[in-house]
C-alpha cells in the first residue's frame, strides 16, 4: 500500500544524503567534545549552523524509517514500512534520538543555578552516540560504491 514511500538505499539522493549525515556526524562528535568543555558561544552564526545540523540529522531519523534494507538471511530487499521501522527502532533509533534531542535547552530552561549549567553542558558528550554513523566512512565499500554511482549517473546523463 505504502511501497511508494519506500526509499532506496542505492538512489544517489539518498547516497549523498547519507554521505553528508556521515561527515556531519564527524563535525558532530569534534563539536560535542568542545561544547561539553566550553559551553555554547554567543555567536549567532554558530547557532545557527549548530541547529541546522541538528535539524538534518532530524531528516535522517525520519528517513531511516522509509529506507529499504537487504535482509541477512535470503539476500533480498525488503521493501515493507513495518519490517523497515521494527529493524531501524531496534537498531538505531534510541541512539539517534538520544543524540538529536536538545536535552541541554530543556534543563537550561528549568534551571538557572550556575553549578548545574556546567553539569548540564556534560549533555552535549550525548552527541557522541553519532560516532556510529561515521563508521560508513572507514568502510572503503561504501565510499566507492558512493563514487561510482555518481560516475555512473554522469556518465548515463552523457549518453
Amino acid at each position: 500500500m505504502f511501497d511508494n514511500l519506500v526509499i532506496s538505499p542505492d538512489m544517489i539522493g539518498k547516497r549523498v544524503f547519507s554521505f553528508a549525515i556521515t561527515i556531519l556526524a564527524l563535525i558532530s562528535t569534534f563539536l560535542a567534545t568542545y561544547l561539553a568543555c566550553f559551553g555554547f558561544p554567543a555567536q549567532k552564526g554558530f547557532f545557527v549552523l549548530y541547529y541546522s545540523m541538528e535539524c538534518m540529522f532530524a531528516i535522517d531519523i525520519v528517513l531511516c524509517f522509509f529506507t529499504q534494507f537487504v535482509d541477512e538471511e535470503n539476500n533480498k530487499p525488503v521493501r515493507d514500512l513495518k519490517s523497515i521501522s521494527l529493524r531501524y527502532i531496534k537498531a538505531g533509533f534510541l541512539f539517534d534520538c538520544l543524540a538529536t534531542l536538545p536535552f541541554h535547552i530543556i534543563l537550561l530552561k528549568r534551571f538557572d543555578d550556575e553549578k548545574i549549567k556546567d553539569q548540564i553542558q556534560l549533555l552535549f558528550l550525548l552527541k557522541m552516540l553519532r560516532f556510529r554513523k561515521m563508521m560508513g566512512l572507514f568502510e572503503t565499500k561504501n565510499f566507492q560504491d558512493f563514487i561510482k554511482s555518481i560516475f555512473k549517473t554522469r556518465l548515463q546523463q552523457i549518453i
